[in-house]
């Protein structure tokens, strides 16, 4: 019990924790006025007639407003100034079926009360203060064809599908210029759509999709800065639960690459994708993608990292194929994301597509590799007001049952045995930007198996990424540089909490648990004495895509503890170089009372560009150093590595790019002697991203076991996704390697070694 104990104290602080900086980069709040100063909204009245709609708002106080209408999109924006909103006016979206009114939004802004109004077939208003009263009254009259028409069903889809049209009415969104700028941004402004988006309306020729319309895609690969290659145009709209994306793609059908593949599997297909950063820090953002069949892939990308597809998001997504291309609906619900809790959302968004066949990704807006990063070039999102997840509350029980009856072969008799184990997760949102995930004697037999790797012959601990879901949410949120908390190394959990939280400057974690695996025989209870694991950690953004943050773990069992605390952070010098470090100390405590403190540093530097790659690091590990919960393969340890590479490509296409590469490691004790070094020189070569060649030659010094050894090795890989329906990956090498588990009674020895690895995937099928 002391153990739980433990574990509560430590997500008590960090839920603590969690309340305040999460929100303290947003808006600064509105502190009550003195008595007399502000008015407040108390109520609103909607009263619709045969020919128009009265909409009458009750306000206690002095009425000063202003009011402004657009045509794109169709809405009626009124400020009411100095004006707080009632706590009992608890409705602030009211939806309408009257032929001239959508429906009517409420929000705090600036200060002040925002009414919009969003139209349908409306003609003349009219905003007036009603005399001798507290009344502001905002009558709008009916366009009487327009409102015939809105009550018309549209027409269904006339079959067969015809082609798509690909020049609709003019986009709202700002396109990106003719000669790109890599660090220009792009705005687009969501519309709100009264229903929800249907795939055979977007397939009929004579039909427009609603939402603000997307064009000017242009290449990241193979040809940074063209146009994409085939017509491309999204759609953005959103209601009240879901923002859907809608795609229309021009292609040849025949050359469309798209199979029914399992989940995340689509990599050689077509794709479209979404990309939202929810909190506006250009950090971190979720990512959506779809082939034209529909089958899904998503995951969060975080900045200077490649996507973790280890989430499985609830969303929905529809394809189909048209005369000339096809068609993608993306609808994602509210509530499978995190946001702020502000009432006016501003996100950033890019929306892409690639077409396989051709290597070729192109985005909106344009995302140039010479830019600074990918997410600080995604552009802005505006128009979503009023969103929620709303009662965002799972809950999944389980229980497994078994009996077993068996014969005695001695006695005869019937034996009978029974297992039963049964659990729950469950997870919470709360003011949609915190997190609280909490699993009592959680199930992970469902979890799909670690991917293959090679076991044999391995000098240190192989990786295997986390892939349980109540680990995985937000698992970015504790990486660093030295991989200090490692959740696998919480193998049996009885009791788990995690509380997440982020916010544009914040971001906060905490993990309590126990650890079963590491318990006695005797002790190995859903409470009993397993270790109690506790892991906590506060982030601060600040400047362009700089960070600085601090975390903490500490695993307790018996009289043993082991504590360990990190300060890490990250700061651009220029739009292509990045400096980063890491400060960690450990304090460690053994069953016998014995103590040892160790200390590891890191510190890194990096340059991505479109032609020349260059990263360097240092990481300095003495050997009192623990870090149970981490994974630390090698202390005593001083090492330097770098890498370097550089890409031509002859022409302006980019389908032909080559270029060598070099890589370097070396490594010594704290004492100073040289423990191994590595040299890789590398030429590669690709074609359209559909076959690449590499060759490569290694030099390496390694000491094991006190002995020096000297080994090489030659090798060259081909990869090939072309034609569609195979897809090839060959690997080759040849040299000399050191046996580490030699039969016994003879020591590690160096022989030759010889590697042949095939991969290779037939798609008969077309799809």
């Amino acid at each position: 019990m002391e153990g739980l104990k433990h574990i509560a104290v430590v997500v008590a602080a960090v839920c603590v924790l969690v309340v305040t900086p999460a929100y303290a980069a947003g808006p600064p709040a509105h502190r009550p006025p003195m008595a007399g100063t502000r008015s407040q909204l108390k109520a609103v009245r909607v009263l619709p007639a045969r020919d128009s709609i009265r909409i009458v708002f009750v306000v206690q106080g002095q009425i000063r407003y202003e009011s402004t209408r657009t045509a794109r999109p169709a809405r009626i924006t009124i400020d009411i100034l100095r004006t707080t909103i009632s706590p009992v006016l608890t409705h602030r979206e009211i939806l309408s079926e009257h032929p001239a009114l959508i429906r009517i939004l409420i929000a705090r802004f600036a200060g002040s009360t925002r009414v919009t109004l969003d139209l349908a077939a409306a003609g003349s208003y009219n905003v007036y203060r009603a005399q001798a009263s507290s009344q502001l009254v905002v009558d709008i009259k009916t366009m009487a064809g327009e409102a015939a028409a809105r009550a018309v069903p549209p027409p269904p889809p006339v079959p067969p599908t015809p082609s798509v049209p690909m020049e609709p009415a003019p986009s709202t969104a700002r396109p990106t210029s003719v000669n790109p700028d890599p660090l220009r941004l792009a705005t687009v402004r969501i519309p709100w759509i009264a229903r929800r988006p249907d795939m055979g309306e977007f397939t009929a020729a004579r039909s427009l999709p609603e939402g603000v319309r997307v064009a000017g895609f242009r290449q990241r690969e193979p040809a940074d800065g063209s146009p994409v290659s085939e017509g491309t145009l999204a759609y953005l709209s959103y209601d009240s639960e879901n923002l859907y994306a809608l795609f229309v793609c021009k292609d040849e059908p025949e050359k469309i690459r798209s199979h029914l593949t399992p989940r995340e599997e689509i990599g050689g297909d077509d794709q479209v994708t979404v990309y939202l950063d929810t909190f506006h820090d250009g950090r971190h953002a979720y990512v959506f993608a779809s082939n034209p069949s529909g089958v899904q892939q998503d995951g969060i990308i975080n900045e200077g990292g490649d996507p973790s597809y280890a989430i499985d998001t609830l969303w929905y997504s529809q394809g189909r194929r048209t005369r000339d291309g096809f068609v993608v609906l993306i609808a994602i619900p509210f509530k499978s994301i995190r946001f702020s809790s502000e009432s006016i959302q501003e996100w950033r968004i890019a929306i892409g597509r690639t077409i396989a066949r051709r290597g070729e990704t192109a985005f909106w807006p344009y995302i140039s590799p010479r830019g600074q990063g990918f997410l600080p070039q995604m552009g802005f999102l505006e128009g979503l007001e009023l969103i929620s997840p709303g009662r965002n509350v799972q809950f999944t029980p389980y229980g497994t049952f078994t009996e077993t009856e068996s014969r005695d072969p001695d006695t005869l008799r019937t034996v009978r045995s029974d297992q039963r184990r049964a659990g729950f997760d469950t997870k919470v949102v709360v003011k949609n930007a915190v997190t609280i995930d909490a699993a009592v004697n959680p199930d992970f037999s469902e979890i799909e198996s670690n991917d293959p790797q090679m076991f044999v012959n391995q000098r240190f601990e192989v990786f295997l990424p986390e892939k349980r879901p109540f680990f995985t949410e937000n698992a970015a949120m504790f990486a660093t540089p030295i991989n200090v908390f490692f959740s696998r190394r919480i193998e049996d959990p009885g009791f788990g909490v995690k509380v997440t939280a982020r916010s544009t400057r914040w971001a906060i974690a905490g993990l309590g648990a126990n650890d079963r695996a590491v318990a006695a025989q005797d002790a190995a209870g859903l409470f009993g004495r397993g270790a109690a694991v506790s892991a906590a950690r506060i982030e601060r953004n600040f400047g362009d895509q700089s960070k600085l943050a601090v975390l903490a773990t500490e695993r307790q069992m018996g009289r043993g503890s082991n504590a360990v605390v990190s300060v890490d952070g990250r700061m651009n010098l220029s739009p292509l170089w990045t400096i980063s470090g890491q400060a960690v100390r450990s304090d460690d405590v053994d069953q016998n009372g014995g103590r040892v403190k160790g200390a590891a540093y890191f510190a890194g530097i990096a340059r991505n560009g479109g032609h020349f790659t260059y990263i360097g690091s240092y990481r300095d590990i003495d050997g009192s150093f623990r870090a149970p919960l981490g994974y630390v393969p090698r202390v005593d340890l001083r090492a330097a590595e770098q890498y370097a590479s550089y890409v031509w490509q002859p022409d302006d296409s980019g389908v032909w790019s080559f270029g060598p590469s070099v890589s370097s490691v070396v490594d010594w004790d704290r004492a100073g002697r040289l423990q191994d070094q590595w040299t890789t020189a590398e030429l590669s070569l690709s074609v359209a991203g559909q076959i690449e060649a590499h060759a490569a030659r290694n030099e390496a010094l390694e000491l094991y076991a006190g002995v020096p050894f000297r080994t090489r090795s030659t090798s060259v890989s081909l990869s090939s996704t072309t034609p569609a329906w195979v897809s090839l990956w060959a690997s080759y090498s040849r040299g000399t390697g050191i046996n580490y588990s030699p039969p016994a009674g003879m020591a590690p020895f160096l022989g030759n070694t010889q590697a042949v690895y095939t991969w290779l995937t037939l798609r008969p099928a077309p799809r």
